[in-house]
């Protein structure tokens, strides 16, 4: 059984490690090494304009849309795992099978301001994932997940919780996309690639009606 984690469940996820074993992260790794020139600087979605725009403020990191070879593995391990996780993070409405990824490099000072995963432009969104597949050891600090929770109306002034999850490799930490985030500042100072902060984004969309 899934386990829930976050205090009273008004800031809800779940984490599992050695999601797709040690092997398979190395191997996606190696292959993003390989495509590094593929990595863009990451943009934001405007609301205003409706686009999506670079802003440095926002957000600084690259990104890389896919994950080339890995989606079929990929999307056969978070499928599997999607009944339970819908139940245990009490989503309401059956999740789809059309999974959208990207994969995403934080080098050294790469960070997030806190965000959700829902737009305009990305409406269907009702689950986020984070798979970790950088090297070990860890050539970096920083970077924690930061999740900012629902606020506790019987809490003084309405307080809204938060958490910090640590980054894993070959770990998965799957909450609602409708929960604030943000990814806090990177230190990198070797600047080698397979000491960034890399991970892939994956979001689970809601299944059309």
């Amino acid at each position: 059984m899934l386990a829930v984690k976050g205090a009273e469940r008004r800031c809800p996820h779940i984490v599992i490690e050695d999601f797709l074993g040690t092997d398979v992260a190395e191997q996606m790794l190696r292959y993003a090494e390989a495509q590094r020139a593929d990595f863009k600087p990451a943009t934001v979605y405007n609301r205003e304009s409706r686009e999506e725009r670079l802003n440095l403020e926002s957000r600084q990191c690259l990104r890389r849309e896919g994950v080339g070879p890995f989606k079929p593995k990929l999307k056969e391990a978070i499928t599997a795992i999607l009944p339970g996780v819908t139940a245990a993070l009490r989503i309401l409405g059956q999740p789809g099978q059309d999974l959208e990824f990207e994969m995403c490099a934080y080098g050294d000072g790469a960070f997030i301001t806190p965000h959700i995963d829902t737009s305009v432009a990305a409406p269907r969104r009702v689950l986020s994932c984070v798979y970790y597949f950088f090297g070990a050891p860890p050539g970096f600090q920083g970077g924690l997940l930061r999740l900012f929770g629902w606020p506790n109306p019987a809490a003084p002034a309405g307080g809204a919780p938060s958490v910090e999850v640590v980054p894993r490799r070959d770990g998965l930490v799957i909450f609602p996309s409708t929960l604030q985030h943000e990814v806090t500042p990177v230190a990198c100072l070797s600047g080698a690639w397979r000491d960034y902060r890399l991970s892939v984004n994956c979001w689970v969309h809601r299944r059309a009606e």
